[in-house]
């Protein structure tokens, strides 16, 4: 008696699978298997089930957008970091600092807690699925609670000093000062654990990295994990200069500047891809306070002479004079969301290998992105793998199958896996997992700002990317979503298949294919992430007389601010110029 899966598939073969050979040879299993996983799965991402929220956030109808997310997500259970933090970003959005902060704070507990639980969580998701598992959270995403809430006391103090509470002002610096302190105890525990930028450097400089790239070459694997680590966060100590600077705390401002303007040249700015721009306001900055402060004659000198070019002399020269200052904070645009791609996982029981392909669904272009992250993550395509796809089918299997498929050789362990019934079932059947992939960042790109303060244009410096922390994230993250799918697929396809070996009866077998059936075609993708961090955050730093000042932003009201004698204003604003040729984020 043939399992249901296997009649659904027969059927749309058009033909009895009767061996092994006949289901895993034709190229067409894979297009059957696609055809019959769009049908039987849906597109129930994170991204599509809140994406209402985001027309609603870029109407400025906060409350409404509040209400979305609630519908989606609980104050408890798997999903309590995320409520916190998408309605702590909504009510930071909306102006309402307190509750902003109060959110954030029950956030940030949560996350601290769920470091104590990874293990029987763990099981959790291993058995259910992935996106069953309560959501923690990134380690860069955890930095941003204390950085939005310091934001948040600046803007509070800033209230409160335009109402005459010099009381209230003091208090929420100080609150300020507290949550910078807690950013830079956070990334020197992440640093200890991940390693220096200078010490990845050094690691760049031994042989051993230098001959990595042939070997890579040899097996396939192109990423350089080492590169992509979440190690620090440059912005974070920036904005902590600013909050300690407004506190008139010149050294610890000093201290704060010089390791962002560290961090962003060692290496900062270029794994994110930031530009150039920052890294010299960074410098500026540490050189516009040692300057204040007075007394550092020769360090001083020594940072005009080697990191500040010509207009930032210039600049430095107008900040010794100027009486006020203004700094521009923009969050341009939304990170971008997890898509969901699946993977089916077939047996050549003549090499004794596992082959994984990619389903590709969706339209051409989310089709496009599948496959260029299968090809990215897990593809073969090395030197060894050409050879051997030529030694399978000539010139044709390398135009054919290179780059479209991953050949795993499991040796002694094939005899164990037969002996468990997965060869049987990856032979016969197969095993369809879903994973969590991202489009390339240019599909959700905002486009640059120029901001006019008093009718002259500026225009903004990119200091942080939370969408490359995020995709940078995955691509870390990508393997061992990949493992644990199968593995978790693989348990439950054994378990249907030993049910419907019960008694040999067809009550067992039927349970047995329902089951295999549910296992394969219900997979789900953990697509979970903070959705409401910004694409981009920019800033723009400008040397001003007190008074009022008039600041316009592309697509918004002018807006009217008074800048006061020997202080630091801080003013943010939220863009959603999107890219004419950016697509639809990919749910």
């Amino acid at each position: 008696m043939l399992s249901l899966s296997q009649c659904c598939l027969a059927r749309i073969y058009q033909k009895k699978p009767s061996t092994h050979r006949a289901l895993r040879s034709p190229s067409n299993r894979w297009l059957s298997t696609g055809v019959l996983v769009s049908l039987l799965t849906g597109c129930s991402t994170y991204g599509g089930k809140v994406d209402q929220a985001f027309d609603q956030l870029d109407a400025k109808d906060y409350q409404t957008a509040s209400n979305t997310f609630k519908q989606h997500l609980k104050p408890k259970g798997k999903n309590a970091l995320l409520y916190y933090s998408e309605l702590g970003m909504v009510e930071h959005l909306a102006g309402n600092y307190q509750k902003s902060n109060q959110l954030l704070s029950t956030a940030e507990a949560i996350a601290e807690d769920q470091y104590t639980k990874r293990f029987s969580d763990s099981i959790t998701s291993l058995l259910t699925g992935s996106d069953n598992a309560t959501y923690k959270g990134k380690p860069a995403e955890h930095i941003f609670y204390n950085s939005l809430k310091a934001l948040n006391y600046l803007q509070l103090a800033t209230a409160a000093q335009q109402a005459g509470d010099t009381s209230a002002r003091l208090r929420h610096l100080d609150s300020a000062r507290v949550e910078a302190r807690r950013v830079d105890l956070k990334l020197r525990e992440i640093e200890r654990t991940e390693g220096s930028y200078q010490q990845a450097e050094a690691q760049r400089e031994t042989l051993l990295y230098q001959l990595l790239p042939l070997f890579q070459l040899l097996t396939g694997v192109e990423l350089d994990r080492s590169e992509l680590k979440f190690r620090q966060n440059a912005y974070s100590h920036y904005l902590a200069g600013i909050t300690y600077e407004k506190n008139r705390e010149w050294d610890n401002a000093r201290i704060s500047y010089q390791k962002a303007a560290e961090l962003y040249e060692q290496g900062y700015a270029k794994q994110l891809n930031l530009g150039q721009a920052i890294i010299e306001q960074a410098w500026l900055d540490l050189a516009r306070v040692m300057q204040k402060a007075g007394g550092y004659g020769n360090r001083l000198r020594q940072i005009k002479a080697r990191k500040l070019s010509k207009t930032s002399l210039a600049q430095l020269r107008r900040a010794k004079t100027a009486r006020a200052e203004l700094v521009l904070v923009e969050h341009a645009g939304w990170v971008p969301r997890l898509g969901e791609m699946n993977i089916y996982m077939g047996a050549d029981v003549d090499t004794q290998e596992f082959v994984l392909r990619p389903v590709l669904l969706g339209s051409d272009q989310q089709k496009l992105d599948q496959f260029h992250w299968f090809y990215l993550l897990y593809a073969d395509k090395g030197l060894l793998s050409l050879v051997q796809q030529y030694q399978q089918g000539g010139l044709l299997g390398v135009a054919t199958r290179f780059g479209q498929e991953k050949r795993i050789g499991v040796g002694p362990f094939w005899e164990n896996a037969q002996q468990q019934g997965l060869v049987d079932i990856a032979a016969n059947q197969g095993i369809r997992v879903a994973v969590p992939y991202y489009a390339p960042l240019s599909h959700t790109a905002v486009a640059p700002t120029q901001v006019q303060v008093n009718q002259q244009s500026y225009s903004m410096i990119t200091a942080e990317s939370p969408a490359a922390l995020t995709l940078q994230n995955q691509l870390l993250q990508a393997g061992g979503d990949l493992t644990l799918a199968f593995a978790r697929a693989a348990i439950q396809q054994i378990s249907a298949a030993k049910t419907s070996q019960l008694g040999g009866q067809e009550t067992g077998q039927l349970i047995g294919s329902l089951l295999s059936l549910g296992a394969s075609f219900t997979a789900q993708a953990d697509t979970r992430s903070w959705l409401t961090l910004p694409h981009e955050i920019r800033i723009k730093r400008l040397y001003l007389s007190p008074g009022n000042h008039q600041i316009s932003v592309p697509g918004q009201k002018p807006k009217q601010i008074t800048l006061v004698d020997n202080d630091i204003q801080l003013v943010e604003f939220r863009t959603h110029n999107q890219r004419k040729s950016a697509l639809k984020p990919v749910y």
